[in-house]
């Protein structure tokens, strides 16, 4: 790297000249400080632009080595996050390739962009009635007002309810008809525009009777440790 910049070759701080200067920190001890600094004091400055800037640029990089002599080593990711990219030529070749996401300049980008979710991940309206449902199951559990009897007949009817809402699309279709068809075969009036819940593209989910079910509270502990550690 030292080379590098006298003979000309390397003009630009780039992304991975800063990952290998972060390598360096993080093996930082005495004698690696004492080899560059005998390197860079005899680094002949009067000759040219190029002998200035590595002098220059060596005398930073040991006082960031300095800065660490004393700490543990650290991972820091400089590089562009990439995403696959998959291409098919005219003779049907199938080619993979490492692309720049666009838009996302360092990890914590791509950790927002990940929590944010977008048209393929939206709830659906049976995931929203569930969650709805459950949230209210939660608020009259706490009422401790309530008798036992009454408590047990909200317990039975949450299950009954909790039960339509785990059956199949070919039920629920079956079902819909029926109501249709009892009030005058109107169909059911579509929901406004408003705002759509989405799940994240990064999620968990939490085994239940039913299946998989997508986790709002260990997604959003997922994603509060993924964002600090991006940072």
């Amino acid at each position: 790297m030292y080379f590098d910049v006298i003979f000309g070759r390397l003009r630009l701080i780039n992304r991975e000249i800063v990952s290998q200067c972060i390598r360096i920190r993080n093996r930082s001890n005495p004698t690696l400080v004492e080899f560059i600094q005998y390197h860079i004091d005899n680094c002949p400055a009067k000759r040219g632009e190029t002998y200035r800037l590595a002098k220059d640029l060596g005398y930073q990089l040991i006082a960031n080595c300095q800065e660490v002599l004393r700490a543990a080593p650290v991972y820091k990711d400089v590089q562009y996050p990439t995403a696959l990219q998959t291409t098919i030529d005219a003779k049907g070749n199938v080619q993979y390739s490492e692309v720049p996401r666009p838009a996302v300049r360092k990890l914590e980008h791509y950790v927002k962009g990940m929590a944010t979710g977008g048209k393929l991940t939206e709830y659906s309206n049976r995931t929203k009635v569930h969650n709805h449902l459950a949230q209210a199951y939660e608020i009259i559990k706490q009422q401790h007002k309530l008798s036992k009897a009454s408590q047990l007949q909200t317990k039975t009817l949450y299950a009954s309810v909790f039960r339509s809402l785990a059956m199949n699309e070919a039920q629920m279709f079956a079902e819909g008809a029926k109501a249709n068809k009892k009030v005058g075969g109107k169909k059911a009036q579509s929901p406004g525009k408003g705002h759509v819940e989405c799940i994240p593209f990064l999620h968990l989910k939490r085994k239940e009777d039913n299946g998989w079910e997508y986790s709002k509270k260990l997604t959003g502990l997922y994603l509060d440790c993924l964002e600090q550690a991006s940072r």
